[in-house]
């Protein structure tokens, strides 16, 4: 956070020419980010948009000629590493897919809204599009991986259990078939979790998860189903399995990490 007084106003209006945004923190404090990614040229613009106008500005390769390692020397790495061919011979599947172009993946989350319209486009037209392959009355985008919508999807269940005056619905039926992140996503979520049995299969035992929901049912809050199973088929009696729970007052989470 640098105090820029007066100069607030001129210094963001720089820095927006020059194609960054810097973080308004009051009307006399101007706030910037760096990290692992911010080079030499990106403080050298930034030195500029700070300085008043035909103020000589400090070279940042003198300034980092001066500068000591962080890392001390006894620490600092003196050999080769990852020198196996396996390590330089492959590389990401993620650079065929356009999440890795810049114009994707480089809009910083904190951007301005006009800056955004492209991304609001994208968004709407997924979400649209999701909602309409799946069924579903709406799709948030924003678990970035499996394990995150578990638990996000388990958390959205325990709140609509408090708001019913159910926080006491704490029971979540988990598949012994079902992926590692599932009893961990619900053990996460403050749930406690109870595992139920597969036929020969691989199935989901609908005799077994009906005497579990009848054996916990006024605590029962969740059953956590993987769809398509993680041996590959659709469960048939998915429909049946869903109304014993909603019977019983809990909700169904889909697992859909196989789809």
């Amino acid at each position: 956070a640098v105090e820029t007084g007066d100069d607030s106003d001129a210094v963001m209006a720089r820095a927006l020419a020059g194609g960054a945004n810097l973080r308004r923190v009051s009307q006399r404090v101007v706030g910037v980010s760096l990290d692992e990614t911010t080079t030499d040229e990106d403080v050298q613009d930034l030195l500029s948009w700070f300085a008043a106008p035909g103020q000589t500005l400090p070279a940042v390769a003198d300034l980092a000629a001066g500068a000591q390692p962080m890392i001390p020397l006894e620490l600092q790495r003196s050999s080769p590493y990852l020198t196996h061919p396996v390590f330089n011979a492959h590389h990401s599947e993620t650079e065929m897919l356009p999440i890795t172009w810049p114009e994707f993946a480089c809009t910083h989350p904190f951007a301005p809204p006009d800056q955004l319209e492209g991304w609001h486009l994208l968004e709407q037209q997924l979400c649209g599009w999701l909602c309409e392959a799946t069924g579903y009355s709406g799709v948030s985008l924003q678990p970035n991986a499996g394990s995150q919508g578990e638990y996000a999807g388990l958390l959205a269940i325990r709140a609509w259990h408090a708001s019913r005056g159910e926080l006491h619905r704490d029971v979540c039926l988990i598949p012994e078939s079902a992926h590692g992140t599932n009893p961990a996503s619900a053990q996460m979520a403050g749930m406690t979790v109870v595992v139920t049995r597969c036929d020969a299969a691989g199935n989901v035992d609908l005799d077994d998860l009906r005497a579990k929901c009848e054996q916990h049912g006024p605590r029962l809050a969740a059953v956590m189903i993987t769809y398509p199973s993680t041996h590959g088929v659709f469960e048939s009696r998915i429909g049946e399995l869903c109304e014993l729970v909603h019977r019983h007052g809990g909700r169904v989470y889909v697992d859909g990490a196989n789809m």
